[in-house]
């Protein structure tokens, strides 16, 4: 193998395998295989593939935990905001235009009266993943639709239009286009504007591949997205404190995330009535640990108990967000739905292993960088 190539990585947020396959011409069957997506979403999934590091590893699951530690609740003028809750809009702004803009604070949809339970955590930019990731060990030029600060759905073409002609000899690039899953997620996955989404990054890809090609023909590209994508169909309120009371750090604590609800006990005596709540509800199930150990997420400071939804199911309101989306992810991962695409666009695969699993996909870019295979 030439030693003087250079790699290309093309990350599409949300690309389906199938619907890869049958919309982007420059894919096939041949040069592409399913992934089965790390459990969880994007700020998991992301390090996996690229660090291949697994929740476990990188001691975080999605995107807010438990602080832990004993916190003071909030100040009262922020839990007496709550009274808005049931308002969408009101609600919604009060968090977004006036805290979040004005103050910077930022609380996602957690309610105030337990926001001081929780912490952010798992960055969903490429440039802040650990230092031992594929991009920083092989010095890619990132360029990140993230990061241009534009609004949602032109990121994607703004990257690659300011990429066209200026890219360079010796030099590895790593491309993140985000708008896809952004798209999806508020029309759907068979809408016309994920549609025309779709036929916009094909044509605009397929330039910069051309032109990257053209600086050396031994030069390799990669496409690969993080999970798969599938409308929702039910919009479901998850209703414990009905069952078990408001949370506390002496009973329980339980985070919902648009398809997870992870729950913490401190009282073992609950336990028992948490289960026997979750297995009656006929939306989704509880992960067991041999999944749970089966894709790195058997640390229990992620959740004595994962609740997950069940395909096509979306938790509204979340404390995430407030508003039901018209598509989701973050399924069990083994759904055709949830498969995401791994595509060798510039070698034949005959003589290599393609990657299956997120974790994989890590262990091969690696090996292909390092002329290893």
């Amino acid at each position: 193998m030439t030693k003087n190539k250079n790699t290309l990585l093309v990350f599409i947020d949300g690309l389906n395998f199938d619907i890869g396959i049958s919309k982007l011409k420059f894919l096939n069957s041949k040069n592409s295989t399913s992934i089965t997506p790390g459990i969880g979403f994007s700020n998991n999934i992301y390090p996996e593939i690229l660090c291949g590091k697994t929740p476990d590893e990188m001691g975080y699951f999605n995107e807010w935990s438990p602080l832990f530690t004993e916190q003071k609740p909030k100040s009262i003028f922020l839990r007496l905001l709550d009274i808005f809750r049931p308002s969408l809009y009101i609600n919604a702004g009060i968090r977004k235009l006036i805290l979040k803009i004005f103050f910077k604070i930022d609380y996602a949809n957690i309610p105030f009266k337990y926001a001081h339970f929780f912490k952010p955590q798992g960055s969903h930019q490429f440039r802040d993943l650990p230092n031992d990731s594929l991009l920083n060990k092989f010095n890619f030029e990132i360029h990140d639709a993230v990061e241009t600060g534009l609004k949602r759905r032109i990121r994607d073409f703004h990257i690659l239009d300011s990429l066209k002609g200026n890219l360079m000899e010796h030099q590895n690039y790593f491309i993140s286009l985000l708008d896809l899953d952004h798209t999806s997620h508020v029309f759907g996955t068979n809408s016309n504007e994920v549609e025309e989404h779709l036929k916009n990054i094909e044509s605009k890809l397929s330039n910069t591949f051309d032109e990257f090609l053209a600086l050396n023909p031994d030069n390799e590209i990669y496409l690969f997205s993080d999970h798969g994508m599938v409308d929702v169909h039910t919009n479901q309120f998850f209703e414990i404190e009905e069952y078990l009371g408001g949370m506390n750090d002496q009973q329980y604590l339980y985070f919902v995330d648009s398809t997870y609800v992870r729950i913490w006990i401190y009282n073992n005596d609950i336990k028992d009535n948490i289960v026997k709540f979750l297995k009656s509800r006929n939306y989704g199930s509880i992960v067991d640990e041999e999944h749970r150990s089966e894709f790195g997420l058997s640390n229990k400071e992620f959740g004595d108990i994962i609740f997950r939804a069940n395909e096509g199911v979306m938790f509204v309101p979340n404390f995430y967000g407030g508003r039901g989306n018209k598509a989701m992810h973050g399924y069990n991962s083994n759904l055709k739905s949830q498969q995401a695409i791994f595509s060798n666009i510039t070698n034949s695969i005959s003589s290599v292993k393609m990657p299956k699993r997120s974790k994989e996909v890590f262990t091969f870019l690696n090996s292909r960088l390092n002329d290893e295979v």
